[in-house]
Parts: structure tokens; C-alpha cells; sequence
């Protein structure tokens, strides 16, 4: 995977972390998700470093970057300033991100915190963190219950995960629509495997939704009505439970004037599914948001 891409850790005081870099032009950040690694950016990555300075981290807890103890770590707010090190690391003053669900969360706290780093950014398949905790319906709540349950006093989850992890988060890559396992390359499930059997990242992966729920949904709340000042698409898989549960424009639209809106086949996990066509959505942004500049 990632032929060509350099491999980094960025050491700090606060939190070593791992990624992978190619390319040259305008820099672009791709942010993963639960329960992935950076190598969800595997079929993707590559095909936006022809034109690209593609940049992609593990975030904290997640793969091969560490896993702090406490849950006040893991916050979002966190995650992005590992984020703006990188930039720095690599003597970056602005940058694309491109984050799918906790790393579009990442990317949604960059926007509104630090919008002189960011040249646009693209939420995939969520809406914002406090929406699902203040509008959560019974549909939503039984496809998400992970959100309750990961965010559970430890070590009750990690103790129940820890019997079978395989199991249970291969459920979460096929739980959140139109997506089997089969959508996954072997190369990928592999990465994904290694990363989730080990028990710090079972436990980093836990604090990661203490954190949604004990911190960053109130850092979302104190935000109030503060707009997005940067150009920003949300993304989502037409088959997925976000899109079915949301009226995703209705959600977005109000964040910010310089709203786009996407919609991809597939479910939750259309990366993985869509490579191609992925990689395309995201070249063709960027490069309309160049346009409008």
C-alpha cells in the first residue's frame, strides 16, 4: 500500500504520531475514521498525489500513532492540534482536509478553530457532533448505539471488545449501510486487524467517544452560531444511516455561506467502495474552490 509515500513519526511531548506523505503542489490532508487506519486512503491517496502534496496521518489512539492515557486526550480540538504539527513539520501554511467521520470532525474543528490554515474542507457521511447528541432519534440510536457503548466508564467496553475484536468491529464496517466486507481489500482489513487487536488501541478508540460525549459535544454547544468562514462540502453516501436519518442540506446549509453539497453512491463507507470515484469528487472540489479564489 502507498507506493512511493514516505513514512514519518512526528515526535512531541504531547503525542507521537505516525503518517504518510507524497506529492508535490497544494498540500492535502486525509483524515480517517472509525474504526480505520490511514490505510483507509489507500486506493485514494495515490491518485491524488499526481497532482498533490497528500499528507495521511494516523490520529491519536488510532494505528500506529501513540495512545495517551485519560479521555480529556482525545477531543477533537486534540486530535487537529497533531494536525496543525504536522502542517508545521512540513512547513505547510494551508491546507485542503478532507476528513471521513472522526476525522471529519477533526476537520470541522479546524475549520472553526483555526480557518487561516485551511484552504477548504470536506466533511464525509456526518453531521456535527453535537447534532447527533441533541437530535438523536430511536433509528439513529440503534445503528450508532457504539456511541453509548464505546464511551461506557472503563474498562466495560474494552473488556467486552477485547473477547473478540474482530468481531465486533467488523460489524461496525458493515453496520452503517450498503457496505460487506467485501468492499474492504485484504491489504486494508489486514491494517485495520492489527491496529484494532491491540489492546491500547481498543482502549485509545473508547476514549475517543468519552471524549465526544464528556467534552466535545459542549465545545460544539459553546460555538454557538459560529459560521464556517472557509469553503466546505459535506459529502455523504446516499445509502447510508446519516442520510437516511438527516435532511443533510437542512443540516449543513446553516453552518456556513460557502457550503457545497456531494452525494455519493454507496453507504458510510463509499471510500473503501468508490475509490475512484472518490478520488475524482475530491480533485474536482478542490479544484472548483480554486476557481471561486
Amino acid at each position: 500500500m502507498f507506493g512511493g509515500f514516505k513514512k514519518h513519526r512526528l515526535v512531541s511531548e504531547d503525542c507521537d504520531i505516525f503518517f504518510v506523505e507524497n506529492g508535490k503542489g497544494t498540500p492535502v490532508v486525509l483524515l480517517h475514521g472509525f474504526p480505520q487506519t490511514h490505510a483507509m486512503w489507500a486506493n485514494v491517496a495515490p491518485l491524488l498525489s499526481n497532482g498533490y502534496h497528500v499528507i495521511c496521518p494516523d490520529l491519536r489512539g488510532y494505528g500506529q500513532s501513540a495512545k495517551p492515557l485519560g479521555y480529556e486526550n482525545y477531543t477533537f480540538r486534540n486530535m487537529a492540534k497533531d494536525v496543525i504539527a504536522i502542517l508545521k513539520s512540513q512547513n505547510i501554511k494551508k491546507a485542503h482536509f478532507i476528513g471521513h467521520d472522526r476525522g471529519a470532525r477533526v476537520a470541522y474543528r479546524l475549520a472553526i478553530d483555526n480557518p487561516e490554515l485551511v484552504c477548504s474542507t470536506m466533511f464525509m457521511d456526518i453531521v456535527p457532533t453535537n447534532t447527533v447528541f441533541t437530535e438523536l432519534s430511536a433509528s439513529l440510536a440503534f445503528s450508532y448505539y457504539h456511541w453509548f457503548f464505546l464511551s461506557q466508564p472503563f474498562p466495560v467496553p474494552e473488556k467486552l471488545i477485547e473477547r473478540d475484536p474482530d468481531q465486533f468491529y467488523n460489524s461496525c464496517l458493515q453496520g452503517w449501510g450498503a457496505t460487506g466486507i467485501n468492499a474492504f481489500s485484504k491489504n486494508q482489513l489486514n491494517a485495520y486487524q492489527k491496529s484494532w487487536r491491540n489492546k491500547s488501541c481498543i482502549r485509545a478508540m473508547c476514549d475517543d467517544y468519552r471524549a465526544a460525549y464528556h467534552i466535545d459535544q459542549h465545545h460544539e454547544a459553546a460555538d454557538g452560531n459560529s459560521p464556517i468562514k472557509v469553503p466546505f462540502a459535506a459529502v455523504w453516501g446516499r445509502d447510508g444511516v446519516i442520510a437516511k436519518t438527516f435532511d443533510m442540506d437542512s443540516v449543513w446549509k446553516t453552518k456556513g455561506k460557502l457550503y457545497s453539497r456531494i452525494e455519493m453512491p454507496g453507504g458510510h463507507f463509499f471510500v473503501d467502495q468508490y475509490p475512484l470515484e472518490t478520488a475524482e469528487m475530491i480533485d474536482n472540489f478542490i479544484k472548483k474552490v480554486g476557481v471561486k479564489k
